[in-house]
């Protein structure tokens, strides 16, 4: 992998609204790379750094790396973030609908208020993470990874749970059963 020479953030790829993917000034940011992995796609590497109510909204950021960053209210609909690696990310209020995080890496991610309305999480790892008052309808949680996860007031009307995984430490909302749902507790 190398690093594309002179990479500009602000003119790298444009919400649909035409507008720059960021508005924010550049000391607001601690590291960010962009590498090509190949013809087809850009690696972006945005560490403890804040994307907070941007629109990346149909965005393409499959495998990237935004571990720890700040994204508060940031807008992702329909964005593709498959096996996007965002553990201890902050996404409250985050807009998802319709999102693709297939295998994403959510460990620790704090959820709060994030709407991720029919967004597909199958498979993604959040354990631990909060996701108190997020809005799932319809989401796709199969086969995730839901030890120690908080969805204690979330809104899980039609999500999908065929085998994920859980455990006394997960938190639900009053009356809802995870296992009738396909879910499984893991000791």
């Amino acid at each position: 992998m190398q690093a594309l020479e002179n990479p500009v953030l602000p003119d790298l790829p444009l919400a649909r609204s035409g507008a720059p993917l960021m508005d924010h000034p550049a000391p607001a940011l601690q590291r960010i790379e962009i590498r090509r992995m190949d013809t087809r796609e850009l690696l972006v590497v945005v560490v403890g750094t804040t994307l907070a109510g941007a629109d990346l909204s149909g965005a393409t950021l499959s495998r990237a790396l935004l571990t720890g960053a700040h994204l508060c209210g940031t807008n992702f609909t329909g964005a593709s973030l498959g096996y996007a690696h965002l553990g201890d990310a902050d996404l409250g209020g985050a807009r998802l609908r319709d999102a693709y995080l297939h295998m994403a890496f959510l460990r620790r991610a704090r959820l709060l208020d994030a709407d991720l309305t029919g967004a597909n999480l199958r498979g993604a790892d959040l354990q631990d993470a909060d996701l108190r008052r997020a809005c799932l309808r319809g989401a796709n949680l199969s086969r995730a990874f839901l030890r120690g996860a908080d969805l204690s007031q979330a809104d899980l009307t039609g999500v999908r749970l065929d085998g994920a995984r859980f455990d006394a430490a997960t938190g639900w909302p009053d009356g809802f059963d995870p296992v009738a749902r396909g879910a499984f507790c893991v000791a």
